[in-house]
């Protein structure tokens, strides 16, 4: 069973493929809501969070380079 860990650690609700998370921890057995979550940010038992993949630094670098990008095409 795979423990899937809000961005928001005291959340209690529904989530993501039926999920239902109390103070920020959901568990599933689904692999396609385990797969969702992973990729929109969540944390997945000791796994670090998807965004946190990319150092900050990185990523604003690629975000201002395609802004960039953009302008000069125009």
């Amino acid at each position: 069973m795979a423990v899937i860990l809000h961005p928001d650690t005291g959340f209690s609700g529904p989530g993501p493929g039926g999920l239902q998370f109390e103070d920020g921890r959901a568990e599933t057995d689904d692999p396609r809501a385990v797969a969702y979550c992973r990729n929109a940010g969540y944390r997945i038992g000791d796994e670090p969070a998807a965004s946190q993949d990319v150092p900050r630094e990185e990523a604003e670098d690629a975000t201002r380079d395609e802004s960039a990008d953009q302008f000069e095409e125009e």
